[in-house]
């Protein structure tokens, strides 16, 4: 499916999917960094 869009679609879609699990993470070690100061 990735091969169908476009080059500059794909490198757009990608750093966003990036940027997404990167907050996620950064999400998930506040969580984690949260409760254990907890």
């Amino acid at each position: 499916m990735l091969f169908l869009f476009p080059r500059h679609l794909f490198k757009t879609q990608f750093y966003s999917l990036l940027l997404m699990i990167f907050n996620a993470f950064i999400a998930a070690m506040m969580k984690i960094l949260s409760g254990n100061c907890l």
